[in-house]
């Protein structure tokens, strides 16, 4: 997984098409599956959201561009099992961000850093929420409520729903074995739109989104 994300992001700076991506993933060796494939009738074999899509973008044939904030999500379907990945780049690095761009992302970062440190044995999923939130808010951002990081094994998506902001859900408690997605979505205000498969946010305003999977 990883180094196929270090593949794809070594092409990143030349600014060639989403499409690409996608193309690529095909030739995934060792008899993996993209799980996004055909999955709930998803066309493709990745998901690339740039700028305001939220996540589960399409890859398309519009060219990245210099200061593009892309996340590349990769999940393939390997001996009996689904391993989820995600990354999130900024197209041309730093210098082509602008400084409120920056913060968006390192605050997202930071909010799952927080996440991630707080999962141990005997901890409630709920608990999860109120880490991200509390460090998001203070940083003048938002999350995303309309989608959440989840369980993953046998199954694509299961249980437990990992919310990222503070919450009361009888998730149960985390125990050895459990292996679960946490997935914090971070903007700043506005309203979230729907175009069937690709979640948007309102007046092009920007979003990060990083996870990775976790193991108990």
């Amino acid at each position: 997984m990883n180094e196929w994300i270090g593949y794809h992001t070594s092409h990143l700076l030349t600014c060639l098409t989403r499409t690409f991506f996608s193309s690529i993933f095909q030739l995934l060796k060792a008899g993996a599956y993209p799980s996004p494939l055909n999955y709930h009738g998803f066309p493709k074999s990745c998901c690339t959201s740039v700028n305001e899509v939220i996540c589960h973008g399409i890859p398309d044939d519009r060219k990245l561009e210099a200061g593009d904030i892309i996340n590349l999500d990769i999940t393939v379907y390997l001996d009996g099992y689904h391993g989820d990945c995600s990354e999130m780049f900024v197209v041309g690095g730093r210098e082509a961000l602008d400084d409120d761009g920056a913060k968006l992302i390192q605050t997202t970062y930071d909010s799952w850093l927080k996440a991630c440190e707080f999962v141990q044995k005997g901890r409630h999923y709920k608990d999860i929420g109120a880490i991200i939130e509390d460090h998001i808010v203070d940083q003048g951002f938002s999350t995303v409520r309309n989608f959440c990081g989840h369980g993953i094994g046998s199954t694509f998506h299961t249980n437990p729903s990992i919310l990222h902001y503070r919450n009361t859900e009888p998730q149960g408690q985390m125990a050895p074995g459990h292996t679960f997605t946490i997935e914090p979505s971070k903007y700043t205000l506005a309203r979230v739109f729907d175009n069937e498969r690709s979640p948007l946010l309102s007046d092009s305003l920007r979003v990060a989104y990083l996870f990775s999977s976790n193991f108990q």
